[in-house]
Formats: C-alpha cells, structure tokens, sequence
C-alpha cells in the first residue's frame, strides 16, 4: 500500500469588498478552500466535514490577518469579524490523501462566496510524508505557542482498560503533556504506515509529563462561539504558550516527528476545524 501523502496549502488572499466573516473564522477558509479544489477532493472533504468520524484527514485553519493574529469572537465581545477591502490576510490547511496528486488545486485569480469576493496573492503546495517527518531534527529546547483555542480532554490519557464513556468528559484548561502527545500518537497511528505506528503510544505520552520540563509559560483560558447546523455552541479552552526542556535525549528523538506533525494538523480536538492551532519553535 503507498504511503499517504501530506499536502499543505496556505492561501494569501485579499477581500475586494468589506466581507462579515462566521464568529470562528475557519468556515470562510473552508468556504474558500472548496472552490479551489477539484471535484472528487471537494467532494472528499465535504463527505468528511459533515461526518461524526473522529481525527479526519484534513484540517483548514482560522482566518489570519497580515501580522498573524487568528480571527475569531469571543461571546464577551460585542464587536463583529470583518475582514477589510484591500487587506491581506491568509489561512491554511491540510489535506491527507492516499493518492499522489501533483497539484491538488486549481489556480484561480479570485472567488465569489456568498459573504463576498476574494483574490488570491499566492496559493502555495507543498508536500511530505510521514517518512520525511520521522527525519526531523532532534531539539532539546522548545516553546509551543497555542495559537487558536486549544480543547485537550482529560479521556485521553485514561488507562487502556477503562472505557471512555465510562468517564466524564473535561476540557483541561493547561497543556498537559500527556494530553497534547497522546492526540498527536493517535493521528500519527491512524495514517501513518504500519512500520512507522507508536506501538508504545500510550507509555510514550504518559512519559511526557516526567520528561518534559516546563521552563517557562503563559496560558489563559479562554471561550469562543461556533456554530453548527443552525446551533451555537461556547467552547472552553486555552491559549498561550509553553517552554519545554526534553530531560532525556532518546525521548526528544521519539517525540521530533510528533511536533513536526503538530504543527500541519494541530492538537487536541475539533482541530480539523482550526482549533489547536500551534506553532512550534525550537531553542538552543
């Protein structure tokens, strides 16, 4: 079976007009990302997008403006999102597909969305696979920054012999590392290949919260609007950031690959629409 392929589009464009955008605005990225795709991976990712599977191969990220703040409402702010005439912004999203596609999209100058117009400045593809991520530099050092809400539950690092819905469901309000490791091994074991799945998985996170150190961080909690289906619901999560120290040498090998993946699909849940954004940066 070929391996599967990791493609990530970022997308600068700039509204012609003055357009309102949802409270989260990764619904206009999506809104935008379908009309650049073809049919069959249009089609792919809105099967996707409406079903109840978990850890879906694609993430579209929120709308950020041209000094890189992500675009979303909190339900304290009064103030609409509006995306200004002339401006730049850009979002960006991932797409894990089991076939080789040179160019999964198809160039266009602008779009015409039902919020508004758009133009494209630059599309860019590039492309990896999981074997290209298991080459990634080993760092000793690093600062994640959550970028987006970040909704880590506590279920993830449940024993392997306590059953899920056994438990309730609690959103932790801080960076856990066994927490954000553990989301990342079960993406990592779904679409990687065989010989390159955590068989460890479980151990390796709950490892995290002994071999990782933190040395510095600032977090706060924060709520944000999304709505569904003609429903909205309030989200509680966190943003910030975190420095780590990795203690041991062998383990900041084991968890390089799972940081790098971190940052094209992000942590946690709901990430396929743009929460848990993270931007990870290494130190010396």
């Amino acid at each position: 079976m070929a391996e599967n392929v990791i493609y990530t589009i970022r997308v600068t464009f700039k509204p012609l007009e003055d357009i309102i955008v949802p409270a989260f605005s990764s619904k206009f990225s999506y809104t935008i990302l379908r009309e650049l795709l073809d049919d069959e991976l249009r089609k792919f990712i809105d099967e996707k997008h409406s079903s109840r599977e978990p850890l879906k191969p694609y993430r579209v990220s929120v709308v950020f403006n041209a000094k890189g703040k992500a675009l979303y409402k909190t339900p304290s702010s009064r103030r609409i999102l509006v995306l200004r005439k002339e401006w730049l912004y850009w979002f960006t999203s991932t797409l894990i597909l089991d076939s080789f596609q040179v160019y999964p999209v198809i160039p266009k100058s602008s779009v015409k969305t039902k919020l508004g117009e758009v133009e494209f400045v630059d599309v860019k593809v590039t492309t990896r696979s999981f074997s290209d991520l298991v080459d990634s530099k080993q760092v000793n050092s690093l600062k994640i920054s959550f970028v987006t809400p970040t909704l880590l539950s506590a279920k993830l690092c449940l024993p392997p012999r306590v059953r899920v819905d056994t438990v309730f469901n609690v959103y932790r309000l801080f960076p856990q590392p066994c927490l954000w490791l553990r989301s990342l091994v079960l993406y990592w074991n779904k679409y990687a290949p065989r010989g390159l799945r955590f068989r460890d998985g479980y151990r390796l996170c709950r490892l995290g919260d002994v071999l990782l150190a933190e040395t510095g961080y600032s977090v706060r909690p924060v709520s944000v609007v999304y709505g569904k289906d003609g429903s909205v619901v309030v989200h509680r999560g966190f943003v910030g950031w975190v420095k780590y120290r990795v203690v041991e040498d062998w383990f900041a090998e084991r968890i390089a690959p799972l940081l790098r993946l971190a940052e094209l699909v992000g942590v946690g849940r709901s990430r396929s629409i743009g929460f848990g954004h993270v931007v990870v940066k290494y130190e010396t």
